[in-house]
């Protein structure tokens, strides 16, 4: 796994890597504190299909926009629901690619 985040962290250059794995075989890696280029992310899902053990199905979580940017509950750096009024003051979501 060790070897996994950090050659995904040379890739997605100022992101954090964040993999969980998920029941019974996938896992999930997550860039988090970085945008990352929709024109990336096949790029990624095919070298993360390379390096993962035959029959595991990798999942990539990822956002175009900047943390700050993004969708998040209380808590989080990003920006929470839009309202009725201006739904564009809410954050962006995220997508997931596998």
């Amino acid at each position: 796994m060790r070897d996994l985040i950090e050659t995904i962290a040379l890739v997605l250059a100022g992101a954090t890597p964040r993999v969980e794995g998920q029941y019974p075989a996938a896992l999930t890696l997550t860039a988090e504190g970085a945008a990352t280029a929709a024109g990336d992310v096949p790029q990624l899902i095919t070298l993360l299909q390379q390096i993962t053990a035959a029959g595991v199905r990798p999942l990539f979580a990822w956002s175009q926009l900047p943390p700050a940017q993004s969708f998040c509950f209380a808590g989080g750096a990003g920006a929470g629901f839009g309202d009725t009024g201006n739904p564009s003051t809410g954050g962006g979501l995220a997508g997931i690619t596998g």
